[in-house]
């Protein structure tokens, strides 16, 4: 995270012998080499738009709180000042109104099947999600997984399904 904020790659041009921002630099290059350039990102979810007041009123104090954070980590390491930020980007989340995805085939579209409301969960659960859906594709339903959760028919039905914590992939 560190090696992400001064720039895409590692550098080490700054020489600073003996001091902690040197050695920190220096474990994080022998110990996560592969994390060097890894960037965080920030992401705000606003029904009626970043430009809302409300929404701006919370992003104005998520900045602070990160200009705050930020002074504290120039402090433990100095060196970080020289960084600069590199761009930024947005995007959907994408969820369905349960927070539960929509896996399933589109009975009025022959041939439709639809994988969709997962945002970040889909990435990590792609493998068992592309297995499924081969199954569907293939031998007209899931064997491997009861996929009745994430059926596209519980909306009209009335049944949707919030999770334990009110968010999230369950089954």
């Amino acid at each position: 995270m560190i090696a992400g904020s001064v720039g895409s790659e590692f550098n080490e041009e700054f020489k600073l012998p003996a001091s902690d921002s040197k050695e920190a630099f220096d474990l994080l290059e022998d110990k996560f080499p592969a994390q060097s350039g890894d960037s965080a990102q920030i992401v705000f979810k606003a029904k009626g738009g970043v430009e809302a007041p409300g929404v701006k009123k919370e992003m104005t104090a998520t900045f602070a709180e990160i200009e705050e954070y930020s002074a504290g980590a120039l402090t433990r390491f100095p060196i970080l000042e020289e960084g600069a930020a590199q761009g930024g980007w947005a995007g959907l989340y994408d969820v369905t109104p349960d927070w539960q995805p929509v896996i399933d085939r589109i009975p009025h579209v022959e041939g439709f099947y639809c994988v969709v409301g997962m945002s970040g969960h889909g990435f990590k659960i792609a493998p068992a999600i592309g297995q499924s859906v081969a199954e569907m594709v293939l031998d007209g339903a899931c064997k491997t997984y009861d996929l009745s959760l994430f059926r596209y028919s519980r909306f009209a039905e009335h049944q949707s399904s919030r999770g334990a914590y009110g968010f999230g992939i369950v089954g």
